[in-house]
């Protein structure tokens, strides 16, 4: 999938195994206020103005390959159901502005614990990290695609692993954006996040306006 010069194409990633969320199947597939926790992300994309293609993908097989991985132009991983966090609707538009200017940015939240760097064969404590500059990533992650094509291309021909796509970019010193978002943009691991997140749709639900 590839969008038109200027355009918007979303990619929902649902895919993976959850194994830290100890269900019966993939959490993806989980119910979340009465639907799957991915059709809360696919539904999220489809009302953005910007987004004039949206693509669902399914099952890890689909992402193996360098195509798969680089249309993540907008990638909204499936265990973040983005719909539930107030302000991502415009905080989605302000990455997607912020990457048509400089080639890329993120959804972040600030650091609000205390961060220690230890060795990396033992737990000795080598410095605190000063959290003012701290910043945790999320999705969804904006880039220019021919940008993030590249970048991906590099990191499967060095073998990098890539936590997040931001990474491939980083790494050839292509400049990426933060933009401020909270914890309420909520990454769904472990059961305890699925209760929060239901908790957060019942209070969205109860709230006038919605979560935008």
């Amino acid at each position: 999938m590839k969008a038109p010069p200027g355009e918007v194409a979303a990619v929902v990633v649902a895919a993976g195994e959850g194994r830290r969320m100890g269900a019966e199947r993939p959490k993806q597939f989980l119910p979340l206020g009465g639907r799957a926790v991915f059709l809360h992300s696919l539904e999220f994309f489809l009302r953005l103005p910007e987004a004039k293609q949206v693509c669902l993908v399914l099952g890890a097989q689909e992402l193996n390959g360098e195509s798969a991985q680089a249309a993540r132009t907008l990638a909204a991983q499936w265990a973040k159901p983005l719909l539930l966090a107030r302000g991502a609707m415009g905080a989605t538009r302000e990455a997607i502005a912020a990457a048509r200017e400089c080639g890329g940015a993120v959804l972040a939240a600030p650091a609000i614990d205390t961060v220690k760097q230890t060795g990396r064969s033992d737990f000795r404590i080598e410095r605190t990290l000063d959290r003012s500059r701290l910043w945790m990533a999320q999705t969804p992650q904006a880039f220019r695609f021919a940008d993030l094509l590249g970048a991906m291309e590099a990191a499967e021909r060095d073998g990098v692993e890539l936590t997040d796509e931001a990474i491939a970019l980083e790494r050839l010193g292509r400049e990426v954006r933060i933009v401020p978002s909270t914890d309420e943009n909520l990454k769904i691991t472990v059961p305890a996040d699925l209760a929060r997140a239901e908790r957060m749709l019942v209070e969205r639900n109860e709230r006038p306006g919605g979560t935008d």
